[in-house]
């Protein structure tokens, strides 16, 4: 099941992906299966951390911190207005199109401290 989060976020090295394949052929065979919660963290985690790609910082703590002002101002002005859309509104920059895919799979971080876990 990590490596299919991991495959999720993003790492896509050759371990990852063999230990996906070795994972995938047992859930095949019914011997594990991931939650449909576990997917849409992972999911939501990766939106998240793109976001995160598109701030311009000099480290990751500056990023971190950065988004969490962008997760501040989307929860407070953006989401009331687009959570009822069932596509990204087209007026929302990069990271609030991300912001927005996000939190329609769950509640977004908001301390830098967290979302720097996630970048």
């Amino acid at each position: 099941m990590e490596a299919a989060v991991r495959f999720v976020q993003g790492v896509d090295d050759a371990a990852t992906l063999a230990e996906l394949r070795v994972w995938l052929v047992s859930c095949m065979q019914g011997e594990e299966t991931a939650t449909p919660a576990q997917f849409r963290q992972a999911m939501r985690d990766r939106y998240i951390r793109h976001a995160g790609y598109e701030i311009e910082a000099d480290s990751s703590w500056s990023r971190a911190c950065q988004l969490a002002e962008r997760v501040k101002v989307f929860e407070l002005r953006r989401w009331p207005d687009w959570e009822r859309f069932s596509e990204v509104p087209r007026h929302a920059d990069g990271v609030d199109a991300l912001l927005w895919q996000a939190r329609r799979l769950g509640d977004l971080p908001k301390s830098p401290r967290a979302l720097f876990r996630l970048l």
